[in-house]
């Protein structure tokens, strides 16, 4: 759990910093994945909800599987941001 936590908590600074250093003309710039195209815009949105949706998925297994899955994750609830 340690190392999930720790890969989760260097992707938030991660996207941090990316969210510092960027303008409005970066995020409006789009990048490749194969036939694939995206803006940074897009690319950080998906970024943003992926998390969200795998913390659902983890707190529902553990629920299922009768472990306390800790306080609520709802954004309003956690100290994620101010």
């Amino acid at each position: 759990m340690d190392d999930f936590l720790c890969c989760h908590q260097k992707a938030v600074k991660e996207i941090a910093t990316f969210l510092a250093s960027t303008n409005e003309s970066e995020l409006r710039e789009n990048k490749t994945f194969g036939p694939l195209e995206a803006s940074q815009r897009k690319l950080l949105a998906q970024a943003m909800l992926h998390s969200v949706h795998h913390w659902a998925q983890v707190a529902m297994l553990m629920r299922r599987a009768g472990f306390d899955a800790g306080r609520p994750q709802d954004l309003i609830l956690t100290d994620v941001m101010a």
